[in-house]
């Protein structure tokens, strides 16, 4: 759990390996406001781009998600809230491979909960000052800010790199890995910074892709035998 003026920020290497996923921070669990979904958008991005989302109120979850082979990699965005949503209450700009979405006139009374689906590998920036902030799946890089809310992570571990900051409060975290130890800097900040690196986990996914790579192969050499 992240205190208050809390910025967290990761990058992975290009070794996501979507079977070592695990809590790097307090494991909680984000769903939804339970209103009906009243607005969903998609918008097409470039591979490996950003997506930058503001929301000083509401909740935000990011999920990247595996683009299928030969897909046009897609941003979705779904909010919800206690009264109709609709194009008018975001800010959406989308140019230059960066998608912007920003929540217009945010108010405590009319929080709009975001639940936004984007490609892997993509880099995200998320900024709120009380909603709370989830990110799920592998991610280039990610960089969270906020002033109260909590951060909850479940993304690979194998190569991250990781850095925390407390602006106005000590630290308070939970995390399910070792991390490095906190380390106090002028003006009442905080940080822990460090990188994860799991050798064995990166050499196994590299023969993974090996083999796959050699079974291609052999089954190509098969079919042109074939074909003779």
């Amino acid at each position: 759990m992240i205190g208050q003026n809390s910025k967290f920020k990761v990058q992975n290497s290009k070794f996501g390996w979507r079977n070592f996923v695990f809590f790097l921070l307090t494991a909680y669990c984000l769903p939804l406001t339970a209103y009906a979904q009243n607005f969903q958008k998609e918008l097409k991005l470039k591979t490996g781009g950003t997506v930058e989302i503001i929301n000083l109120f509401g909740r935000v979850r990011v999920e990247a998600v595996e683009t299928e082979e030969g897909a046009e990699e897609k941003v979705t965005i779904i909010g919800q809230g206690s009264k109709l949503i609709n194009d008018k209450d975001f800010a959406i700009n989308n140019a230059g491979g960066k998608i912007r979405l920003e929540v217009n006139e945010p108010s405590i009374k009319r929080r709009i909960d975001l639940l936004v689906k984007v490609p892997e590998r993509i880099k995200l920036k998320v900024e709120t000052e009380e909603g709370e902030v989830a990110v799920d799946g592998d991610f280039a890089s990610a960089e969270i800010l906020t002033d109260t809310g909590t951060i909850s992570t479940n993304i690979p571990l194998e190569n991250l790199k990781y850095e925390f900051w407390w602006t106005q409060s000590r630290p308070r975290f939970l995390s399910d890995v070792q991390l490095e130890e906190v380390r106090e800097r002028s003006a009442g900040r905080f940080v822990i910074s460090g990188k994860l690196l799991d050798e064995e986990a990166i050499a196994q996914k590299k023969a993974e892709k090996e083999q796959a790579t050699d079974s291609d192969s052999g089954d190509q050499n098969k079919e042109n035998a074939r074909n003779r």
